[in-house]
This record gives structure tokens, C-alpha cells and sequence, in this order.
């Protein structure tokens, strides 16, 4: 099948699962035992939110299996695995019929289904949280689209062409959005996937030389703690089956036992897990030839569906001794923990994987895994970060460890104890940095991590430090500019000639110490030089950030005319951070203000006011909001309508505030009298600070030189992405930092030539306040000094 036919069958395929999820909701709304079944479904998952939508994800999940359970029968029968045509000829339900005359195509897919499930359970068994199969028009549309050409005039077959089993990865991954989001669907290309392999596969047999452990007894394996649909553990089967066959002379069928011995995979989804075994099973069925079912259904497939951020080992070794065994004992049944334990206590030799870049959706689950993982999974972490340190501890001692990863954890606050702690204790071999690279399908901005499962040995780390991203999408992501870069560089070869990336040997401190700055070039030494300075922000800040968070804001903006005229109300201005840019604030919107003007003293508001008529029709929502120290407002002993997070302070005298996520450090002066919301954080000096001191570090905060010391420091939000998500912004200017307050705090603050830069900056601020309706005009002739003066010392400094 070409690669057109594949992208039109899952276009109708995807079409026609749309109309399947609107005809299964319906159904289980029209009856009454399959709705009460969902809502005890529902109770027992203890995911939380309502029922409805429950009953739609299951219809979304089980729409999207039967239509890839059609796809894996039309395989199976395409490639002669199945001798006897399900679904590819008319005469298996002509057949059918003869026998049950008053059943339809419903009661046959159901009945294929149940048959192959005999051979292939993993496949075509159906789990309890399934809806029944779809309506009878919904069955019939399916069989058309094997049945009838499509509007290209083609039949969906897969003879001739050969089969590339990476489409029931795109597949499942495709079909649907919400699906792909709540998994974190997304296969990693083939161009990652190899690279990751030749460097930790590719040494690690070379090494521990599998055939040698095979006369041990012992047996060489390579772990995908997060498999999802097998792209790794399909790469290390090929490669492990060429060195049976190649180096040690066996056939290939039996050069593919030992290959299949060798790979091992997990993952939480079990319908990816489904796919992995059946691509692994087309895979052998590719290299040996063999066709016979019976043959093909007796393979021994190590793969496992589990949580494998459970450390299920951990408490099989350590039993009551282990001191989360309370928590781990909630999941699963007791037979199946000890299973898993059994699954992932064997020894690993290569530990590889791509694991998701999500936070943890599930609240229990969230907080379990902070105890399970104290030095990685921290503050409001992603499942990127308890995944690294993961997969170091599942590998054997001395096994080479790969992954692609989020980079989220170098810059942001969560990933400091992962850095400074979990990876500490191991050895890492290279970084490299992938957030220029354009991948297909992620958007998020990565980096490549290799080490070994032991003690660090090494004063230095291989580092590929990105200088800049892909100009424009490439039409090959394997030949993006970037990327090629990135893989052309032998390892351990320092080079400085490319205009993408940098490859260097960096000291191994650098990678224990947070956060990490992947600049190439010579970005590492203009940092360091920057950071010379002894003095930093937070010596000269009392205060960063100072944020007033009210959690329902449409309640304090959203409010009736009459309350604004109300001369019994307070109101106060709120700025929020896309209002702060080009080094000025637009505005600060009016919100319902009940306090004394700066002080922590709630107003005791009339009850027949039209303000307290308003707060209070939403006071049940307004109580629950979540304040200082995970209490609500009630528990607090607050009035319903005070903020949950309250910084008056903000409210007098001056200060510096920035916007939360800018393209540039756009820091402006402001002169009190408003409230910052969370993505305007405001820096406050002491109370004796003047004007000058105030204008002195707006001067520096506001230089391209911090400028640049904050791109190296701060995390990146990114730009405007193209394509298909992946990470190429059409101008470098757009990427968006994060302007972190606690990284903020470190940022270096010069002291010399203070005279000049406070007469430039006290010029430009004259200027702006003259810029202001009520004072437009030009700036005074003591103004256009003070600027001149300023200008010249810094034109003769830079001579």
C-alpha cells in the first residue's frame, strides 16, 4: 500500500469514527443497564469528573479499537497469515448468514473477533471497560470501506507494496484527538529511534556480548519502559536478530527466538500495547517467512501492560520494609503486582524509551508517585522528569540508558532535585540538545539523554549545544539542517563549525547544578563572563513576585454597571501580564476591590449593596477557592468574597514589574497604586530605596546583555510553530520565555557606571511621563542633557 492509500484510508476511517462515537453515546444513554454499568465503571476508575464524559472517552477507545481490529483482520488476510478471508471476500459472510440467517454484519464482526481471539487474545479479546460493538449501520459503513473503492478509485489491500508496520502506530495515534491527548500518543520517528539505539544498543552488546551471557544461562535485554505502539522495541529486534544471524551463523527463524527473548516493553495504555505485539508478530512474519497461525500464536512476546512508574520490584524486594507498600498495594490485584515485580526485576542491559510529556491527569496518582520518586517528581512536575531518574533505576548495573525527553526539567523549578539529586547519582554519557531539531508530531521542545546505570567515572559530559533551530520546515525531518548536524558529529568530537550546533566536551558539575544552559557556541563563556559579578538581584530585592491570585476571576472582572457607581465598594486596578509590553503598561483593568486601600483588612461590605449582591449569588464557589497552605477561603476563616492570594503591598510606593511570558524583558517602572496578577510579576526594593535605585536596575533588567543571560537561563515557551507541531519557529525573535521569578532572583547585577546609566534612564523615564495625555510634549532642555551626556559615555565606553 502506498504511503497516498494509508493517509486517504485513515481520512475515512477517521470520518467514519466520528459518527460511531455520536451513535455509541446515544446508545448507552438509551440503555438503562449499559448506563448503569458505565456509572459503576466510572465509581470504581475514581478518575473523577462526571459520567458523560467517562462514557465518551469509552466510546472514543472503543470505536477506535474496532475500527483497528478490522484493520489487523484485513492484514492478517492480506499478508496469508489467514488462510480463510474474514473480511476481505463476501463469501466469509455469505457464509455466516447461511447459518445465522437473522444476524447481521454486527453479529459477524463480533463472531471474527471472538474466533481470532482464540490465537491472538491480546489482539482481539475485549477488555470490560468496552462498549458493545457498534449499530448495525455503523458495522456496514466499515465493511464498505474495505468492500468499495474509494473516491481515488482504490481498494484498500496491502499486496504488492509490502507493509510497513509503523501505520498501526500512526494509526491508533490519529484517529482520535482526544485519545492521542489523554495517552500522550505520539510515535517516535524512526530517524530518533535509531540514533538513540546506536548509542546505547549498539556499545552495550559490545560489552556485555549477548551470545556469552546466552552460555551463561543468562539472557541479554533491552527494556521500553514506555513501548506504546513498539517503534524502540521493533528497532532492537532487528538489530538483535542481524547479530544472531550475522556474527554467530543461526537461521532466521532461530536467530529470531533469540532476538524475541532479548526485547522487552511495557507501557500503561494496553491497546498500544496490543499493537506492539501484533507489529512485532508482522516483523517475524517479514524476516522468516512463516505464515502458519498456530506458529505465529505460540511466540513468546515479553510485553506487559503496567504503569511502570509503579516501582513494583521495589516493594516485591523490600515487602513491608518498603515505605510506600500502603500506596503501591492500592493499584492492581495482588497477582498482578507480583507479576509486574517479576516483569521488571530482571536485568536490563539497555534501557530506552520516549516517556511522556504530560503532567499526571490522575490527582491520586499525581501525589503517589512524589512519594514513590521524592528526587524527581517535585512541585508541579511532568511525568518527563520521575521517568528519567526511571529509567536509570531499571537498568542493570553498568546498562547504557537513552531517551528522548521534554526539557522542561533544566529550567523550570520541579526539575532542580532531579538534576541536583536522581541524576547525580548516575553516569551521564551526553546531552544533547534537540529543541532546534524539527520532529514530526511534537511539539514540545526536547533533549536527548544518554548515561549508564553506575557511579559517574568521567570529569566531562559529551554535550551537542544548539546555536539555532531549522530555518524553515525541511521536507525530510531526517535531512533537517539541525538534525543532520546533530548526527553527523561523532561522539565525543568537539567542533565548533557548524552554524547549528556546538559539540563539546562540558564538565560533569555543570550537568549536577540547576538549571542547565544548552547555549552552543560561545554562549557558555558570555554567560559565565556576565555572572563575574558577585552581586544578584536577590541582594538588592526585598521582593519577586508579590502576586494577587483571586482563582475565579470573572467574578472580580465580569461585574453589573451599578456596582462600579456603587460609592460603597472599592476598586482597584489589576494588571495582567500581556499588558505590560514595550517597556510600558497599557492598562490595569478595574476589579471589585474589598479592602482597605493597601491594607490586609477586608471591607465589611453592605449586604444591600449592589457589590455584595454581586459576590455573593457566587459565594459557594468563591468559598471552595484554595488559598495559603492548600486551605480554602472558609477554612481560613475568611469572608467569602477576600482573595484566596493577596499581596497589598504592591499598592504603595514604587516598583518593577515584567510580564510572565515575553519574547523580551520588557520591565517597566510602576508607581503603585494596583495589584499584579500572576502573570505580571513585580519586583519591590526596600523602603529606602529612591527613584534612582529604582531606575538604576530598570536600566540593567532591560539590556540586551541580561537579555541574553536570561535566554540562556530561562525556559523556553516557544514560537510560532509550523507544521505539523514541531519545534521551528518562523523567526527567532518569537520564541517566548518564562521570566521565572526564582531564576530571576540569580540574575548578575553590575554596579559599575551607575551615574551614567541612572541620567539615561531618568531621561527616558522624563520622556515617557511626557509621552502621557495629560502631559504630552517635547522633553525639557535639561531632559535632551541628561540623555546626550549618557549617550556619549556610553558611545566612548563601547570605542
Amino acid at each position: 500500500m502506498k504511503p497516498e492509500t494509508y493517509k486517504a484510508l485513515l481520512k475515512d476511517l477517521q470520518k467514519l469514527q466520528k459518527t460511531l462515537v455520536a451513535s455509541q453515546i446515544e446508545a448507552v444513554r438509551r440503555d438503562p443497564t449499559l448506563t448503569a454499568r458505565m456509572g459503576r465503571l466510572h465509581a470504581e476508575a475514581e478518575v473523577g469528573g462526571r459520567v458523560d464524559d467517562f462514557v465518551a472517552t469509552a466510546a472514543r477507545n472503543s470505536t477506535v479499537l474496532f475500527l483497528l481490529r478490522s484493520v489487523f483482520v484485513r492484514v492478517l488476510e492480506d499478508l496469508g497469515i489467514l488462510s480463510l478471508k474474514r473480511i476481505r471476500d463476501e463469501w466469509g459472510f455469505a457464509a455466516f448468514r447461511e447459518v445465522a440467517p437473522a444476524v447481521g454484519l454486527r453479529g459477524y464482526f463480533a463472531f471474527v473477533f471472538r474466533d481470532l481471539a482464540v490465537d491472538f487474545p491480546a489482539l482481539f479479546g475485549s477488555g470490560e471497560d468496552e462498549l458493545p460493538l457498534p449499530n448495525e449501520d455503523g458495522c456496514r459503513a466499515l465493511w464498505n470501506i474495505w468492500h468499495h473503492p474509494n473516491r481515488d478509485g482504490e481498494r484498500y489491500l496491502w499486496n504488492g507494496d509490502g507493509f510497513e508496520s509503523r501505520f498501526l502506530g500512526d494509526l491508533y495515534q490519529d484517529l482520535d484527538a482526544d485519545i492521542r491527548k489523554r495517552y500522550a500518543l505520539k510515535q517516535t520517528p524512526r530517524f530518533i529511534e535509531e540514533y538513540i539505539l546506536d548509542h546505547t544498543l549498539t556499545p552495550s552488546v559490545a560489552e556485555f556480548d549477548p551470545a556469552k551471557l546466552h552460555a551463561a544461562g543468562q539472557r541479554f535485554r533491552v527494556l521500553d519502559p514506555t513501548c506504546g505502539s513498539g517503534h524502540f522495541l521493533i528497532g532492537a529486534f532487528h538489530r538483535l536478530a542481524d547479530y544472531w544471524r550475522d556474527r554467530h551463523g543461526l537461521g532466521e527463524y532461530e536467530a529470531r527466538e533469540r532476538a524475541l527473548e532479548g526485547v522487552w516493553g511495557c507501557d500503561i495504555n494496553p491497546h498500544a500495547v496490543e499493537i506492539a505485539n501484533f507489529r512485532l508478530i508482522l516483523e517475524v512474519v517479514a524476516r522468516t517467512g512463516v505464515k502458519d497461525l498456530e506458529r505465529l500464536a505460540e511466540l513468546k512476546l515479553n510485553l506487559r501492560a503496567m504503569d511502570s512508574l509503579i516501582p513494583w520490584e521495589r516493594a516485591a524486594k523490600q515487602g513491608d520494609l518498603f515505605p510506600a507498600k500502603d500506596r503501591l498495594d492500592a493499584y492492581a490485584t495482588p497477582k498482578q503486582r507480583r507479576d509486574n515485580a517479576a516483569f521488571l526485576a530482571r536485568d536490563f542491559h539497555v534501557v530506552v524509551g520516549n516517556p511522556p510529556y504530560i503532567q499526571p491527569k490522575d490527582v491520586r496518582k499525581r501525589d503517589d508517585y512524589r512519594v514513590f520518586w521524592p528526587d524527581s517528581a517535585a512541585g508541579k512536575y511532568a511525568l518527563s522528569a520521575p521517568f528519567a531518574e526511571r529509567m536509570f533505576v531499571l537498568g542493570a548495573p553498568g546498562a547504557f540508558v537513552g531517551q528522548i525527553t521534554a526539557n522542561s526539567f533544566m529550567k523550570r523549578a520541579f526539575g532542580k532535585k532531579l538534576i541536583s539529586t536522581a541524576l547525580s547519582r548516575c553516569e551521564l554519557t551526553g546531552v544533547i540538545d534537540t529543541s532546534g531539531t524539527y520532529i514530526p508530531g511534537h511539539g514540545t521542545p526536547t533533549v536527548i539523554l544518554f548515561g549508564r546505570h553506575q557511579k559517574s567515572s568521567g570529569a566531562q559530559v559529551w554535550a551537542i549545544l544548539g546555536k539555532r533551530g531549522e530555518p524553515k520546515k525541511p521536507s525530510d525531518p531526517a535531512r533537517g539542517l539541525v538534525w543532520s548536524a546533530i548526527a553527523t558529529t561523532p561522539e565525543r568530537h568537539t567542533s565548533d563549525e557548524s552554524p547549528f550546533v556546538t559539540s563539546a566536551l562540558v564538565s560533569a558539575e555543570e550537568f549536577r547544578k540547576h538549571p542547565w544552559s544548552l547555549g552552543g557556541g560561545e554562549a557558555a563563556a558570555i554567560k559565565a563572563a556576565i555572572e563575574e559579578t558577585t552581586q544578584r538581584l536577590r541582594d538588592v530585592a526585598t521582593s519577586v513576585g508579590n502576586l494577587t491570585k483571586m482563582i475565579q476571576d470573572d467574578v472580580y472582572f465580569g461585574f453589573d454597571p451599578s456596582v462600579a457607581r456603587d460609592p460603597r465598594k472599592s476598586m482597584i486596578g489589576l494588571l495582567e501580564g500581556e499588558f505590560v509590553r514595550d517597556w510600558s503598561i497599557e492598562r490595569a483593568n478595574p476589579v471589585i476591590y474589598p479592602y482597605e486601600h493597601g491594607e490586609r483588612t477586608a471591607l465589611a461590605l453592605d449586604a444591600g449593596s449592589p457589590a455584595y449582591h454581586h459576590l455573593w449569588r457566587y459565594r459557594e464557589i468563591l468559598w471552595g477557592r484554595l488559598g495559603v497552605g492548600f486551605k480554602t477561603v472558609r477554612d481560613r476563616g475568611l469572608r467569602f468574597y477576600e482573595y484566596p492570594f493577596y499581596a497589598p503591598g504592591t499598592t504603595r510606593g514604587l516598583g518593577i514589574c515584567f510580564a510572565f511570558v515575553s519574547t523580551h524583558n520588557h520591565f517597566v517602572l510602576d508607581r503603585g497604586g494596583k495589584l499584579f496578577k500572576q502573570s505580571a510579576p513585580v519586583i519591590k526594593l526596600p523602603a529606602t530605596a529612591t527613584l534612582n535605585d529604582h531606575l538604576d536596575l530598570l536600566g540593567l533588567l532591560n539590556t540586551s546583555t541580561l537579555a541574553f543571560w536570561m535566554r540562556q537561563v530561562f525556559y523556553p515557551k516557544g514560537g510560532d510553530k509550523k507544521g505539523d507541531g514541531g519545534r521551528s519557529s518562523a523567526e527567532e525573535w518569537s520564541d517566548r520565555l518564562e521570566f521565572d521569578c526564582t531564576k530571576l532572583k540569580q540574575a548578575p547585577i553590575a554596579t559599575r557606571d551607575r551615574e551614567a546609566r541612572v541620567a539615561l534612564a531618568s531621561a527616558l523615564d522624563a520622556c515617557l511621563l511626557r509621552s502621557l495625555p495629560e502631559r504630552r510634549g517635547l522633553p525639557s532642555r535639561s531632559e535632551r542633557t541628561s540623555m546626550q551626556l549618557a549617550i556619549d559615555f556610553f558611545s566612548k565606553r563601547i570605542a
